[in-house]
């Protein structure tokens, strides 16, 4: 049975067969969807666990009641073969006081406003080097997962990757991304855009990721590292050896074509334990992969050519 529950209006509705949208109280006058509103949806809902896909449906509505009030309400609808079974309502706390002359008192008065979904800090990472960072949205699991991927720097003998924070799913950072990595006033935050689930091919207890997410992993580590260790020379030569001719990302360039994103590939490749196919990149050689490799690091791969 179906349950509507909005605890700042005192509201418990049970026994219903199921739940519609168009349940929300008053007036819709102007619906949100999508995450270019995330900086107002978020200050209202999130995830039930970071890291793990909410599995949810979630409306975010300016109301307007009977005397005129407008205020923004937020639904958070879970769903169950495909009909909506609970929903739970939300109410800005910003704006519901100022529209109503008698507003309800209870656990909600003088709440402060969270931050958005992706300013949740979850702990304190320590990289192999003894770097601490900051992790937003962490699990133990997806930190793990990290550390290994940091670790594969140690292991070829060149500095890990340097960055102040890592954002994990949920973040509007990573609409249309595998991964994102923001420089603002010397501060590095790398967004990795993988939730748990995201991990493993198979559901229940995930012992190692699938070679495709230590690749992106490796892949956006890679552009931290190069800030640090590419220069205009390096590009330079790496770019005649690879035979591209623009480092950094152009709207009209394709993106193999960018030597910033091909050259964290080949970063990629060398680091990860076992070799793949470098499609998006044009299925270079191994050898050609090895040239690259110890251009941009000076050592050798972690993995060797197959004969």
């Amino acid at each position: 049975m179906a349950v509507i529950s909005d605890p700042l209006n005192g509201l418990v509705i049970d026994g219903l067969d199921s739940i519609t949208a168009s349940g929300a109280p008053g007036t819709i006058v102007e619906p949100y969807s999508g995450w270019d509103t995330t900086e107002t949806l978020s200050v209202f809902v999130g995830p039930v666990g970071y890291g793990q896909d909410p599995g949810r449906a979630v409306g975010v509505f300016d109301i307007t009641d009977e005397s005129g009030c407008v205020h923004r309400m937020a639904a958070v609808w879970r769903l169950e073969g495909g009909l909506i079974t609970t929903e739970d309502r939300y109410h800005d706390v910003a704006t519901y006081p100022d529209s109503h002359s008698t507003t309800p008192e209870g656990w909600w008065t003088g709440l402060a406003r969270p931050s958005p979904s992706d300013e949740v800090a979850t702990g304190v990472l320590r990289t192999p080097a003894g770097r601490e960072v900051q992790v937003y949205n962490g699990t133990p699991l997806l930190e793990r997962v990290l550390q290994d991927a940091m670790a594969r720097y140690n292991a070829a003998g060149i500095p890990e990757p340097r960055f102040d924070a890592v954002t994990f799913e949920p973040s509007r950072e990573c609409i249309g991304r595998s991964g994102r990595l923001i420089q603002s006033e010397g501060l590095r935050n790398l967004f990795l855009c993988l939730f748990e689930i995201d991990l493993c091919r198979a559901s229940g207890e995930c012992q190692e990721p699938t070679l495709a997410v230590r690749g992106i992993l490796l892949h956006e580590l890679a552009h931290a590292w190069a800030l640090d260790h590419i220069d205009d020379d390096l590009q330079s030569q790496f770019l005649e050896l690879v035979g591209l001719e623009e480092w950094h990302p152009d709207d009209d360039l394709p993106w193999a074509e960018q030597g910033v994103e091909y050259s964290a590939d080949v970063m990629a490749w060398g680091l990860l334990d076992k070799q793949t196919r470098m499609a998006r990149i044009g299925s270079p050689s191994c050898q050609d992969l090895i040239a690259a490799f110890r251009l941009l690091t000076g050592v050798e791969p972690l993995q060797e050519c197959n004969a």
